[in-house]
């Protein structure tokens, strides 16, 4: 069960930034979790389109470490962001693995780690939108 409060959380920030959610984490490999999460999000009230990465061999990476898991996501966002360039106007990688650590040329300014624990607290939320702002800021001028 994915906690009210942080489905709020969520929910609340993507309407805020008017953003698409594309999932990179393990949720997506399954049809009945990608199906749980996107009911969950229209029971909250937001009513999107899930959109996945990729789902890439870890082991092209090395053994499964911790950082190999975390350098094969960050080449599924890479590989979504170069496959759909042009689409969005800012992106973040919400996500409790240290993404920015491993992969800063990608990540840096992009990445809120959140806690594999407690998930995306309030200032999780308030970074998450100040770096949206920040890159549409950019872009704009």
């Amino acid at each position: 069960m994915l906690e009210p409060e942080l489905v709020h959380r969520f929910v609340g920030f993507v309407r805020r930034a008017s953003a698409r959610i594309v999932l990179s984490s393990t949720w997506r490999i399954h049809d009945r979790l990608k199906q749980k999460i996107k009911q969950t999000f229209w029971l909250a009230g937001l009513m999107t389109d899930l959109e996945a990465t990729n789902v890439l061999d870890w082991e092209k990476w090395g053994r499964e470490t911790a950082d190999a898991v975390c350098l094969t996501r960050g080449r599924e966002i890479e590989e979504w962001l170069r496959e759909n360039a042009g689409s969005y106007d800012a992106w973040i990688a919400i996500d409790d693995l240290h993404l920015s650590t491993v992969m800063p040329q990608v990540f840096q300014g992009h990445h809120v780690q959140t806690s594999p624990s407690s998930g995306m607290s309030s200032e999780d939320c308030k970074l998450a939108e100040v770096l949206i702002a920040m890159q549409r800021v950019s872009v704009s001028k």
